[in-house]
């Protein structure tokens, strides 16, 4: 299974904001936890830039 971050596990809404911070939202854990009892769990995002990507 594939999830997106932005807007979804996280409260971020754009790469620039990953820059700075990453908030999980409290009420995705429970389930992304269930999730992966049952499953591969694959999160995805993509990145500003090469540097960005070495930072993350």
């Amino acid at each position: 299974m594939t999830c997106q971050l932005l807007c979804v596990i996280l409260e971020e809404k754009s790469p620039e904001e990953l820059q700075k911070h990453a908030t999980v939202r409290h009420s995705v854990v429970e389930i992304l936890v269930e999730i992966a009892n049952y499953c591969d769990f694959y999160l995805m995002e993509r990145v500003l830039d090469d540097e960005s990507e070495v930072r993350q």
